[in-house]
């Protein structure tokens, strides 16, 4: 099943963007006004989130949404078939602070969000950095997609530990003094050891995990802060929320990150997964 997914969907890739961008235009519009996938979850969470704004522009985030949606697909998997070359062209990073901070041999984490471009974000770290980068990640059920994503995650060199071997695997990956890359916002399989802060003034539950890797490291933390050029380019900044994780007190940087993400949404809110329901 995963030679035939993968076959089919390489050959997609090699077709012009263009064209794959016009096809993900139709998705969007059937996705939105057909079969109004989880419509209600997106104009509630952006209603929420966005009070300020008024019935016409809320319904404008709403479309770009769906466009932005859609074209994360196309992006993805243009990665299958994309040169390396290419992909810097696309995807830019500026790691200036990580650097600083592993010059001084000390440690870093980055912290991703469902902000379009994550899985850009994820490659565009890789050999900018001077230690491997080691990105957490969920797994899935369906063996064929698992394989499929880890193959373009790991194209350009990154190395992916799942959620599930993370307490195994970070003691020998942390002889390497790897940067590791956590997605933050996605909702914990347990709540129960999670950190439920306001998110845009409604409860959520935060994974305590990155802040507990942060503190046992003593490490500094980054934000991954895409920025969307255009369709298909993207520019990462990595803005420092997190000096000497060691000395915060608990539940202090899950809070440095949630308010650097709810900035983040207001600044380009078409871009956040509203229907990743938080």
């Amino acid at each position: 099943m995963y030679y035939l997914l993968y076959g089919i969907l390489y050959l997609i890739s090699l077709l012009p963007a263009f064209i794959l961008y016009g096809l993900s235009n139709v998705a969007a519009f059937c996705l939105h006004k057909i079969f109004r996938y989880r419509i209600k979850v997106i104009e509630e969470g952006i209603s929420y989130a966005l009070p300020k704004q008024n019935d016409t522009e809320r319904k404008e985030i709403v479309r770009q949404f769906y466009r932005n949606f859609t074209a994360s697909f196309t992006e993805t998997i243009l990665l299958l078939s994309m040169s390396e070359a290419t992909f810097k062209r696309r995807a830019t990073m500026d790691v200036e602070g990580i650097l600083e901070v592993l010059d001084k041999d000390k440690r870093a984490i980055v912290l991703a969000s469902h902000l379009f471009g994550w899985e850009y974000g994820n490659s565009a770290i890789v050999g900018k950095i001077s230690v491997p980068f080691a990105g957490v990640y969920m797994t899935v059920q369906n063996a064929a997609f698992e394989k499929l994503m880890l193959h373009i995650r790991r194209r350009f060199g990154a190395l992916l530990v799942s959620v599930h071997d993370f307490p195994k695997e970070v003691h020998v990956l942390d002889e390497k003094k790897v940067v590791w890359g956590l997605m933050a916002d996605q909702r914990p399989p347990l709540v129960s050891g999670a950190f439920w802060l306001n998110f845009f003034g409604r409860p959520a539950p935060f994974s305590a995990a990155p802040e507990k890797i942060a503190q046992r490291l003593n490490a500094d933390v980054f934000f991954i802060l895409p920025k969307k050029i255009r369709r298909g380019f993207y520019h990462f900044d990595c803005v420092k929320i997190c000096e000497n994780a060691a000395a915060t007190e608990r539940g202090d940087i899950t809070k440095m990150y949630r308010d650097t993400l709810e900035q983040a949404i207001k600044e380009q809110p078409a871009n956040y997964l509203w229907s990743h329901k938080r």
